[in-house]
């Protein structure tokens, strides 16, 4: 993404909505930003190792976050990964 915008530079799913814990994740350079939306306040950071994240998810049954990247070498032909995070 371009310097001050959230988001990611692949196509995918930039930020995820948690209802049970009114959340928004959002795919920030280096990890996510989590914004508390009952609030509309920022809620923190949460720092990511690892390749650009390319789309977020969670599931509220689980608890638990989901982010997807592509390869960094070969972003558009070899299979990039999912990482869960709890």
């Amino acid at each position: 993404p371009a310097p001050g915008l959230l988001g990611t530079s692949a196509l995918g799913t930039d930020a995820a909505f948690s209802r049970s814990r009114d959340e928004l994740f959002v795919a920030a350079p280096g990890g996510l930003l989590r914004f508390d939306t009952a609030a509309n306040t920022a809620a923190g950071r949460i720092d990511v190792a690892g390749a650009e994240i390319s789309a977020v998810a969670f599931d509220d049954a689980t608890g638990r976050l989901f982010l997807g990247r592509m390869d960094p070498a070969n972003p558009y032909a070899a299979d990039g990964a999912v990482t869960i995070h709890d």
